[in-house]
């Protein structure tokens, strides 16, 4: 594959390439480049990110649009209805040959037609170097949102809703100006009291149904002023995810102080390395999955930066479930690690610093020891607790030694009420900071 290669030439190799020439190829690699070439696979089969964009007939979504796509180069804007006609006039295009069948018999396109079409765009223009898309004029019900989930899923991460609110008056004088002088059919007082209602009727219950995190933009207002708030809401839905690492000796009280975080910081979530390993590993259409069960089966270890990219597909994930900020636990447990973390997400997340539980190596195997007594864990146990001990001291320990981020050391050996406070303090101060 050249140098001139786009994403979408990129994501077609991987996606042909079985996972033992996957790993043959990267393994070829010099160390140097590897990384480089793990975050390239990354990026090419990166989630497209979506905001749908909603709103009454004059809301002002299309103007708002523009402007996005202006001012944040790496948006599109995709028009569902833009898409069917495009679809139906290729004389090529066999859906576009079933689109019009189904039109002349007087049917309604089924949304899944639509949802296929609308990602099929997204691929275009994903390897035309976008990377965020707009999709407006969908979905227009919650029939629509139900075709999405079941023909796109997961393999796109929706961030939510951009919500132009006006009231029917100023819609309706809107429409009817803009029908002066454009042309559009529907921009008629018997049409559009039409699509009010059909807006009313179906298109409300998407922004009622809290399927979506909604942003409610206020449409009223001079263009000027409403472009404030949307680019303003464009910046808080890209901003950068806050990570605290979260590093301890085995039994030093990490998931019992990680489970309160979640609970009483509602923004933040935990994800676990090992976690996401073993989901991967566990995925029958996942790629990664097969190539890193192909690692483990050869003895091997998963190298850094596959271990770093499901990282960041999970916090993509979580994001997109409006959570901001992640408690990362079972990484980094090496020097090495942090390099591979700096190479593959590098500042593209804002890492607040380290969350250090400390305790004394007795204390951990007594822990440890009572767990295992219950917990049905493989590995706690005194032969494998002394060995996890043993690669804490000599591995983790640099990092929290390196001076690389702020640690916050916490005495781990009071009850967990007492290191709580102690916790809490520490993360709303941290928070503090990475907003100052």
């Amino acid at each position: 594959m050249g140098a001139g290669a786009s994403a979408t030439d990129v994501k077609a190799g991987i996606s042909s390439a079985s996972a033992e020439e996957i790993r043959a190829v990267v393994e070829a690699l010099p160390e140097d480049k590897r990384a480089a070439v793990l975050t390239a696979m990354a990026a090419a089969t990166a989630k497209p990110k979506v905001l749908f964009v909603l709103g009454g007939p004059g809301a002002g979504k299309g103007t708002q649009c523009a402007r996005i796509v202006s001012s944040f180069t790496h948006w599109a804007h995709i028009s569902a209805g833009d898409c069917l006609r495009a679809e139906r006039n290729n004389p090529e295009s066999k859906e576009g040959e079933l689109i019009n069948s189904i039109i002349k018999e007087g049917k309604l396109v089924p949304s899944e037609i639509t949802a296929s079409l609308l990602e099929k765009e997204m691929t275009k223009l994903k390897g035309e170097g976008k990377t965020c898309f707009l999709i407006d004029g969908f979905p227009r019900s919650v029939g629509n949102v139900d075709a999405w989930q079941a023909t796109v899923g997961d393999r796109a991460d929706v961030l939510g809703v951009l919500f132009y609110t006006a009231t029917d008056e100023e819609l309706e004088k809107r429409c009817l100006a803009r029908g002066a002088t454009s042309g559009r059919v529907d921009d008629n007082i018997e049409s559009i009291k039409k699509r009010f209602k059909t807006y009313m009727d179906e298109t409300m219950p998407v922004v009622d149904s809290s399927r979506y995190q909604v942003f409610k933009i206020d449409g009223m207002p001079p263009e000027e002023e409403v472009w404030k708030v949307t680019s303003a809401t464009i910046k808080a839905v890209e901003a950068k995810p806050n990570v605290l690492f979260v590093l301890g000796g085995p039994g030093a009280g990490k998931g019992t102080q990680c489970a309160k975080i979640i609970e009483n910081f509602k923004h933040w979530a935990h994800i676990s390395a090992g976690d996401c390993l073993r989901a991967e590993r566990n995925n029958p259409d996942s790629k990664e999955g097969e190539l890193i069960n192909n690692i483990i089966k050869e003895g091997k270890l998963v190298p850094s930066e596959i271990t770093v990219a499901l990282l960041a597909k999970a916090m993509a994930s979580q994001k997109a479930e409006g959570k901001t900020s992640f408690l990362i636990d079972g990484f980094p447990r090496s020097i090495g690690n942090v390099n591979s973390w700096v190479e593959v997400v590098g500042d593209n997340a804002k890492v607040l610093g380290v969350l250090f539980y400390d305790a004394n190596e007795d204390e951990m195997e007594k822990r440890c020891v009572a767990r295992g007594a219950t917990s049905g864990r493989v590995d706690d146990n005194i032969e494998s607790i002394k060995k996890r001990f043993k690669t804490y001291m000599e591995e983790t320990m640099p990092i929290v030694e390196s001076g690389r981020y702020e640690v916050f050391k916490i005495d781990g050996l009071p009850p967990a009420e007492e290191v709580w406070k102690v916790t809490q303090e520490i993360v709303t101060k941290a928070e503090a900071k990475a907003l100052g």
